[in-house]
């Protein structure tokens, strides 16, 4: 029983596989070493039509990626099973109606 208590928590704990090390982004806003960058504020290359899987349709302009309800939903073209996510948006400041089909009076 003296080597029971003897033993130290590190001495049983298994980390397989290692995981790897994470370096931060350089800078505040910067993405982490793990990261994939899905949208660059540039184009949607990584992105493709839901219901057809052509190239993603809604609207890139200024950095900003913006819903273009008119071509319907779109998703990343590579596949995803366990992750974390980080998303930026913003909002109109005046919006008019209510539910999914509101718009905005005025640009951002």
């Amino acid at each position: 029983m003296a080597n029971a208590q003897q033993a130290k928590p590190e001495d049983t704990e298994i980390w397989d596989p290692v995981p790897k090390v994470v370096t931060p982004g350089a800078s505040c806003g910067d993405a982490p070493s793990d990261a994939i960058i899905l949208f660059d504020g540039k184009n949607l290359d990584k992105w493709v039509q839901n219901n057809d899987k052509s190239a993603a349709k809604w609207d890139v302009h200024d950095g900003i990626l913006t819903v273009n309800k008119n071509y319907g939903n779109i998703e990343t073209k590579q596949l995803f099973t366990n992750y974390q996510l980080h998303i930026e948006w913003r909002e109109p400041a005046d919006i008019a109606g209510s539910g999914q089909g509101r718009c905005a009076r005025r640009g951002f």
